[in-house]
């Protein structure tokens, strides 16, 4: 492999999937993040077996190939060199960087030695657009458990039924549930729990709001793709709490009160909240 690229452009893809990499990796390949070139274009791939991800960015490719480089090592080092642009070559398991007057050399990987990435060829796909997504997808996310026993809990539950898709997050204490038409989901049914780390990797990718981003899902695993970028999760597998036994069919007694002038409120009697809770008390 020979290639040269932009040290900008590296450095967002970098910024990207950085969060991927696991920090302490049960096995060493799982530390190492894939560059692959092929026809004018740069791939970076990296996975922790539960979420993975691909980024596509033009280079100037001399000669394809691949190689795995230790992640960590290869970001500080794209993140301290000062050329505009940077030159890497790779021959069988170790690859050289060239930056300006600077030359480095590093020990990587085959890229038979790197988890292969999921196949999506026979997934259900549908199109959503970007700002509809991460409202749904923040709005639900905050009330998902952080640290629970029930793993189903960690994550938000996605459910479709003629166009009307559902988005639930939960922690027992609290709970979240969004509804929204969405056209492109005529023919997909079915209910899909998603891991809280693939949806906060999701909504960092929602930059533009404008467009669209194509979803595939398949019975164990879900990918997202968003112009040059391609996130894919596993799904978690288990009974999610029945939550229309929860939420109240009818209110009696229903309080309509400004949503600013609510939240100003909250926020100067919480000055007086001890550390050791944060409950509010609400006298009507």
């Amino acid at each position: 492999m020979k290639i040269a690229i932009s040290r900008q452009d590296l450095i967002h893809l970098i910024g990207k999937i950085q969060a991927i990499v696991p920090t302490k990796p049960p096995f060493p390949a799982l530390g190492h993040v894939l560059l692959e070139s092929k026809e004018n274009m740069l791939t970076l791939s990296a996975t922790d077996l539960t979420t993975s991800m691909k980024l596509f960015c033009p280079a100037q490719v001399m000669e394809e190939g691949s190689i795995a480089l230790p992640a960590r090592k290869f970001f500080q080092l794209i993140r301290e060199l000062t050329s505009a642009d940077i030159l890497i070559c790779s021959s069988q398991e170790s690859a050289s960087i060239t930056s300006g007057t600077s030359l480095f050399k590093m020990s990587g990987l085959d890229k038979t030695k790197f988890p292969d990435l999921p196949d999506f060829s026979l997934g259900t796909q549908f199109s959503i657009e970007n700002s509809l997504l991460k409202e749904m997808l923040v709005r639900s996310s905050f009330a998902a458990a952080r640290d629970d026993n029930r793993q189903v809990l960690k994550g938000i539950l996605f459910q479709n039924l003629k166009k009307i898709a559902t988005f639930i997050g939960t922690d027992g204490k609290r709970l979240a549930k969004l509804q929204a038409v969405i056209s492109s989901l005529e023919d997909v049914e079915g209910s899909y729990i998603l891991p809280l780390k693939a949806v906060e990797e999701i909504i960092k990718l929602l930059e533009n709001e404008q467009e669209q981003a194509k979803v595939c899902l398949m019975q164990d695993k879900i990918s997202i793709e968003l112009n040059s970028v391609i996130l894919i999760s596993k799904l978690l597998f288990g009974k999610y709490p029945d939550i229309d036994k929860v939420i109240p069919q009818k209110s009696s007694d229903p309080l309509v009160i400004h949503r600013e002038e609510l939240l100003s409120l909250l926020r100067q009697v919480s000055l007086f909240t001890p550390d050791t809770t944060t409950a509010v008390r609400f006298s009507l």
